[in-house]
């Protein structure tokens, strides 16, 4: 019965909880929880949705969940998310930031009401750590060829780009 249950959402990968980990004040090392929470989400929202023809099936490329270069995440909302403090979260992130996991930037943005936001935190995943630490006993130079450096980003204009071993396809907006 439960093969039967479509799971969707975020997906926790195992070897997260023994490479994620921090010491507590006893000096005991425990898996930041926090941490693998966040950095779950994150990779959720950079998992392309593929987009099918609805009479064939037939797949015609790939979109973005969200809408602009770089998925926009602020600390409370994920604090609000998960249940944590707002300085859990930002901890949480600056730990994955600093464990070169994930990116993060700052901009200045007018919202669609003409309000101006600044310090508005987007976050990119970095691919080829996170592979790293998913997979840690295969550990690979790249992904697909791709180092984190040269990234490939969406052409959402019509280009391709690669993820783990789907061919080469076109983004859609």
């Amino acid at each position: 019965a439960i093969g039967k249950i479509h799971f969707s959402g975020n997906i926790i990968p195992a070897p997260w909880f023994s490479q994620l980990t921090r010491t507590t004040a006893g000096g005991k090392t425990r898996p930041y929880l926090e941490a693998i929470l966040i950095l779950s989400d994150i990779i959720y929202w950079y998992r392309p949705v593929e987009v099918r023809d609805e009479k064939t099936g037939k797949l015609l490329g790939y979109r973005k969940k969200f809408k602009a270069d770089l998925l926009q995440r602020s600390y409370q909302s994920l604090a609000d998310q998960f249940g944590l403090s707002k300085r859990e979260a930002q901890r949480a992130c600056y730990f994955l930031r600093d464990r070169g996991l994930v990116e993060i930037f700052n901009r200045t943005i007018v919202t669609e009401t003409g309000l101006t936001l600044t310090n508005a935190t987007y976050m990119r995943p970095r691919a080829l750590d996170i592979e790293a630490i998913t997979h840690p006993e295969s550990v690979t130079d790249s992904v697909n060829g791709i180092t984190n450096d040269q990234e490939e980003e969406p052409n959402l204009a019509g280009g391709h780009t690669n993820f783990g071993d789907t061919p080469p396809q076109f983004w859609l907006d």
